[in-house]
């Protein structure tokens, strides 16, 4: 029986799970789910913010995916937060265009580890690798 846990892949606003379809080649065998949340739909107006260091193909393909994202989603209160009952980790990508990185630094306030990719706000199409690496690296420290 493996120790491994299951992952679970949650897009930000604006995105689907297609957004990480480039990390999951990149992640060893193992349960790895995704969700779409349902306030996002279309609006795309993306490319320099979000997909910084993508290439320009994959850049535009993925801002023509992009979706609406619902106004009350992002002022909603939280009744509970995962860190509260699960260790948890933060990627601070240091070239984001979207959220600076000391506010990225200050949302990471609660997170048990935090690293930092030399990426933009989206590691998970310019960087799959590194960020994989750095995934299974929080995997195994977390289980052990």
């Amino acid at each position: 029986m493996s120790t491994r846990p299951d992952l679970l892949l949650v897009h930000g606003a604006w995105h689907g799970p297609w957004a990480w379809d480039a990390l999951r080649p990149e992640l060893p065998a193992g349960e790895v789910r995704t969700v779409a949340l349902p306030s996002s739909g279309p609006d795309p107006d993306p490319e320099a913010v979000f997909y910084g260091d993508v290439a320009p193909e994959l850049a535009a393909a993925c801002a023509d995916r992009l979706t609406h994202q619902s106004l009350a989603a992002l002022g909603a209160t939280l009744a509970d937060a995962a860190w509260r009952h699960v260790p948890t980790s933060y990627v601070v990508c240091v070239r984001d265009a979207a959220i600076p990185a000391p506010l990225q630094e200050e949302m990471a306030g609660h997170a048990v580890r935090v690293h930092h990719l030399d990426a933009s706000h989206s590691p998970f199409l310019s960087v799959p690798a590194e960020l994989a690496a750095l995934i299974e690296e929080e995997v195994a420290a977390f289980t052990r």
